[in-house]
């Protein structure tokens, strides 16, 4: 997902998971907004906080995000979503669940790009 806002650039790539929901990318402060926007308003929980970037070494072994971000600046960030039980929904998330996060995602990202610049 990239999201041009006024100028700004943002960019995420979604994945799921076994073990946990987490935001991992660069320490800024739109990151951190998106991740405690999600936390106050969806079924995403992932208490820790921001996860930091893992070192991204050689150009050819990065992943897009660690790419976009070190080459470019972009603030780029890697959503994990956990697929076995989480607290907030008391089990999985059903079906309902997923289609309330897309609307949830796309609006805690914008008003973070708004709060943030």
């Amino acid at each position: 997902m990239v999201i041009y806002w006024k100028h700004h650039r943002f960019f995420l790539t979604l994945h799921n998971t076994e073990s946990a929901d987490y935001l991992q990318g660069p320490e800024l402060p739109v990151g951190k907004a998106v991740w405690k926007n999600m936390i106050s308003t969806s079924s995403f929980e992932a208490p820790e906080g921001l996860r930091p970037m893992p070192e991204t070494g050689d150009p050819g072994r990065m992943s897009v995000y660690q790419n976009l971000s070190a080459e470019f600046q972009i603030p780029a960030y890697l959503m994990e979503l956990k697929v076995e039980k989480i607290a907030k929904v008391n089990g999985r998330r059903l079906v309902a669940d997923w289609l309330e996060m897309g609307p949830l995602l796309v609006k805690s990202i914008t008003n973070a790009l708004h709060e943030t610049n």
